[in-house]
């Protein structure tokens, strides 16, 4: 939506279209982040400027709705715009988004799991990557997974973020067994023994990993 300097403020102080745009701008970021991995590595120049964009609009949606706010204020209805980038916003400094990534994909990589383990999928391999089918390829970033097998046991990683340059990455990690393998450890043997791992156990089986470039 264009604002003219004449009607910037007049077109904003109307509550449904104030609260119309911030719903917008929330949702096209929150696409945008979720889809960032894919978006960044196929049209980076495009979408590294398309991003900026739709982060400085969401900047400009918080101060026109403060703005509406001091001279509305009169019932809950006037919130809803405030109420909506702050919701966004906290949504994502909570790291809510690997909550949700977690809880959406679940299922799906379960699938992928029982595969890898009864061997109909990267059954030659003992560790590295292997490429997901095309209707899997959508719950790890890239379409493929790691895999390291030792043994009965093995460790299979979901990527969330793969990185850019010296950026680290971040991945979802199962393990056929809790008590089995350092995860750390087998993530720097399988990719580069320079990163700083760290693991977070999600739940039973399922952890969250981090990885960056170590400082010399």
């Amino acid at each position: 939506m264009y604002l003219g300097k004449g009607d910037e403020w007049s077109m904003t102080r109307n509550l449904k279209k104030l609260s119309l745009l911030c719903a917008a701008v929330v949702l096209i970021n929150f696409l945008s982040s979720w889809y960032y991995e894919q978006l960044f590595f196929h049209f980076f120049v495009l979408y590294s400027i398309l991003d900026m964009l739709f982060f400085f609009l969401f900047i400009a949606c918080g101060i026109w709705a403060v703005k509406y706010l001091k001279g509305n204020h009169k019932s809950i209805k006037d919130f809803i715009p405030i109420i909506l980038v702050v919701v966004y916003l906290m949504y994502l400094l909570s790291g809510s988004q690997n909550k949700l990534n977690f809880r959406v994909y679940k299922n799906v990589r379960y699938e992928i799991v029982e595969m890898v383990e009864n061997y109909q999928l990267g059954e030659s391999e003992e560790k590295g990557f292997v490429e997901l089918p095309d209707k899997y390829k959508k719950c790890s970033s890239g379409g493929d997974i790691l895999i390291y097998r030792n043994n009965d046991e093995c460790m299979i990683g979901f990527w969330v973020k793969r990185g850019f340059l010296d950026s680290g990455f971040s991945m979802f990690v199962y393990k056929s067994d809790d008590n089995a393998m350092n995860i750390e450890q087998v993530v720097r043997e399988c990719l580069w023994d320079g990163y700083e791992v760290n693991s977070e156990q999600k739940e039973k089986q399922w952890y969250y990993i981090t990885a960056r470039e170590r400082n010399e």
